[in-house]
């Protein structure tokens, strides 16, 4: 009767629980004509369902890893169910673990031998397979001097979902989260430090058990679902190829895939997945795409999960575009400054071509005016000249006539001597007009040189003149330009501002709703996971408690919090709301914050439920379950002291 009953209680359990998986070729695969590299698997049995998925190496040498990674898949699902099936109880009690190869230290042993069965029964495979394939001629030419191993290389994600705990491990690349009830997001997995850009750890190294990570959780706050994808789905999210990735698009994105999933027709759904995995190949990180995904939904809470999920969606949307708004408004004010500049420039340029302008046009003016004296002089020197040379010819006629008359009149002897004087008084009276018309004609000869000359600087500055008096047109036809094309962008940006603060106003409503909701489902999963305050956990002088959750919530901030768990005596794993992926910190640390909570005056604390803004939120959580909340006003000396330590903290280890 009660074998019946336990195989009832287990199908309910398989019924609630539900899988999926996922691979498609990438792009680049289907232009190369390469096979897809990367294998996902589910299998639901007994005690639950795990899922499995395997990246397979695309270098040269890696001629077979497509093979190879569905080897790691099919081989890990085996060998992790029967590994659950003889530990289950085991595992059921372990509480919250996880490893990562740099701690410094092995994982344990019973894990170890999990992942030291998966390596050999994958090495033996492998070699069948090239006992039953051999390797052609192309593929030993490519494979070159490497191990055999070498052309089956991979990575191997498995998660693990039962009823009484949560078990993953991970070797290589490629990304696991767990998804709590309120949709959040995070990596339980340690991230290995060998693991970095293009460089991952794999099954074919030469001694890849101890690379392996793993995560075990026993605790009563299961995740509601379990998500792992290859590199080729955080290829196209960006970030780093480090323990720090993260992506809030990556999270709506792939919420998106799974709300889809559970509110879709299954055939529809597998198309619709299908598709958006290889347009996200095609136009982003041309690699192969595989997710796997297994929903625990054990508190009947999907449809609140559903509504925290759209909730978070239309906050992601609205923020986008909130934030392209600013990028646009922030763009159109860097072009606006751009076109002051330049209206700034063109209004000093034009400005500089109208004063050279009307220095050219005075110039030109003075010279024309000197022009026309010159001009007027030489005519006046012309005809004094010809009235001299008149002048001249009277005064030669005149004395031959005089010089006639006196010939005929006077005697002999004064004859002589008058006209010897008269001959004197003509040559002195002609020399000196002689002179005077040389001079006039040097005279003449130098304003007709002036007056070609003057015409000659008057013609350029003409031509001067009529090029700055077209650049003025064309500056004032740019400054025009700039002016209108700044009072356009002036107009978008006034506009682009008005949907701005509109979309700010959504946004603000979109996060009002979506923290009533959060509010609510934290209520309905406070309800289901009852709980009671222990007030011991302050007072105890015994670590009977076994997460620390330190928050802030702040009018003017956002909200950020800080979860420890005690993994072990010596190892505290942190995660801190600004960065999905834990790190870790020493019992020293950690009892520092301890010591400083304690020595808190009680009456400091809160237990008012309504003080859930602008404080300091304290959370412990006991081993057996329970916990104790406490609040401090955000203004309050010792809230700001606690926070401070804990950032320090956070600052030092992640430096």
């Amino acid at each position: 009767m009660v074998l019946v009953f336990i195989t009832i209680l287990d199908k309910l359990f398989q019924l609630i629980m539900k899988h999926f998986c996922k691979t498609v070729v990438g792009s680049s695969h289907e232009d190369t004509k390469l096979p897809c590299q990367d294998s996902t698997l589910c299998k639901v049995f007994d005690k639950g369902c795990i899922i499995a998925v395997s990246d397979g190496h695309g270098g040269r040498t890696y001629v077979r890893s497509h093979i190879g990674s569905d080897l790691a898949c099919s081989i890990a699902i085996d060998l992790t169910r029967q590994f659950v099936l003889d530990n289950y109880k085991k595992l059921s009690t372990i509480g919250r673990k996880s490893h990562t190869p740099d701690d410094g230290k092995k994982a344990d042993s019973l894990f170890l031998d999990l992942f030291t069965r998966i390596h050999e029964q994958w090495y033996d495979a492998i070699m069948e397979n090239v006992a039953n394939t051999p390797f052609t001629n192309e593929e030993i030419v490519k494979l070159g001097d490497a191990e055999i191993k070498e052309a089956f290389g991979c990575t191997l994600i498995v998660a693990v979902k039962t009823d009484s705990f949560t078990f993953a491990f991970h070797i290589g690349d490629g990304r696991i989260y767990t998804i709590s009830y309120n949709n959040e997001w995070k990596q339980p997995v340690p991230w290995d430090s060998a693991c970095e850009d293009n460089i991952t750890t794999s099954l074919c190294e030469s001694n890849p058990v101890d690379r392996f990570r793993y995560y075990v959780d026993s605790s009563d706050n299961q995740p509601f679902a379990i998500f792992a994808c290859s590199d080729g789905i955080e290829d196209c999210y960006g970030g780093s190829h480090d323990g720090n990735f993260q992506s809030e698009k990556l999270v709506v994105d792939y919420s998106e895939v799974i709300r889809a999933y559970l509110q879709d027709k299954e055939s529809d759904f597998n198309t619709d997945c299908e598709s958006f995995l290889k347009n996200q190949s095609e136009s982003l990180s041309h690699d192969d795409m595989s997710i796997a995904f297994v929903i625990d939904d054990r508190f009947q809470l999907q449809q609140d999960w559903l509504k925290i999920v759209e909730s978070q969606r239309l906050i992601f949307e609205v923020a986008e575009k909130y934030k392209s708004y600013e990028i646009q408004v922030s763009q159109l004010s860097d072009r606006l400054k751009t076109i002051e500049s330049n209206i700034s420039n063109y209004k000093k340029e034009l400005n500089e071509t109208q004063q050279n302008l009307e220095f050219k046009k005075k110039e030109r003016a003075t010279k024309q005016n000197k022009l026309l004296s010159e001009t007027l002089c030489k005519d006046s020197a012309v005809k004094f000249n010809a009235k001299i040379i008149l002048f001249q010819q009277d005064i030669q006629n005149y004395c031959a006539s005089y010089e006639k008359k006196e010939s005929e009149e006077v005697s002999q002897d004064v004859k002589s001597e008058v006209l010897t004087f008269k001959k004197k008084l003509t040559g002195y009276i002609l020399k000196a007009v002689e002179r005077a018309l040389k001079v006039i004609r040097a005279d003449i000869m130098q304003k007709q040189e002036n007056v070609k000359n003057l015409n000659s600087e008057i013609e350029e500055l003409d031509k001067e003149i009529q090029k700055l008096e077209e650049k003025e047109k064309s500056q004032e036809e740019s400054l025009k330009a700039e002016k209108n094309k700044f009072n356009q962008i002036k107009k978008q940006e006034e506009e682009l501002i008005g949907k701005k603060v509109k979309c700010e106003e959504k946004k603000k409503e979109v996060e009002k709703n979506a923290e009533s909701i959060n509010q609510s489902l934290n209520k309905t999963i406070k309800e289901k996971i009852p709980y009671e305050e222990v007030e011991n956990c302050l007072d105890s002088s015994e670590k009977v408690y076994n997460t620390l959750n330190i928050s802030k919530k702040s009018f003017n901030e956002k909200d950020e919090d800080f979860n420890m768990v005690i993994l072990s005596s010596n190892s505290i794993e942190v995660t801190y709301s600004g960065n999905i992926n834990p790190y870790y910190i020493g019992m020293d640390d950690f009892d520092e914050l301890i010591k400083l909570i304690k020595g808190i005056d009680p009456a400091i604390f809160s237990s008012d439920e309504n003080l859930s803004n602008n404080c300091i939120t304290v959370l412990f959580l006991k081993k057996d379950g329970n916990c104790i909340t406490k609040t401090i006003n955000i203004e309050k000396k010792e809230a700001q002291e606690i926070w401070g330590v804990c950032t320090n903290i956070y600052s030092a280890k992640t430096r």
